[in-house]
């Protein structure tokens, strides 16, 4: 089995990661040298896949999780915006749309 290894430049990786740590796709621990990165929650919560691929695997190679993400409310949901900018804007509109039908409304 050969291996194949491409090469990049420093400024390209660092220019990628800075890229992906701006759009909160991960985040980073520790400083210089020791810095490790890894998959945001707001990513891995909301980050796309390859359904197809997914399906492809044998059950024994899925990585299924075992039981519900307590955390996930709390820690994670919290701090990520789960809808767009355009998504958030229709809501808060529908909303007042509501609250305006409401209180319009009398009641018999």
């Amino acid at each position: 089995m050969s291996s194949k290894t491409e090469k990049f430049e420093l400024a390209t990786v660092k220019r990628a990661i800075a890229h992906l740590l701006e759009n909160g796709h991960i985040i980073s621990e520790g400083q210089r040298r020791a810095t490790r990165y890894q998959v945001s929650p707001a990513d891995e919560l909301l980050g796309s896949m390859d359904m197809d691929a997914y399906f492809e695997k044998e059950i024994d190679e899925c990585d299924i999780r075992e039981g519900f993400n307590f955390q996930l409310i709390k820690d994670t949901l919290s701090k990520v915006n789960v809808f767009t900018p355009e998504d958030a804007n229709t809501l808060r509109q529908l909303q007042e749309e509501f609250q305006h039908n409401f209180i319009v409304v009398p009641l018999h």
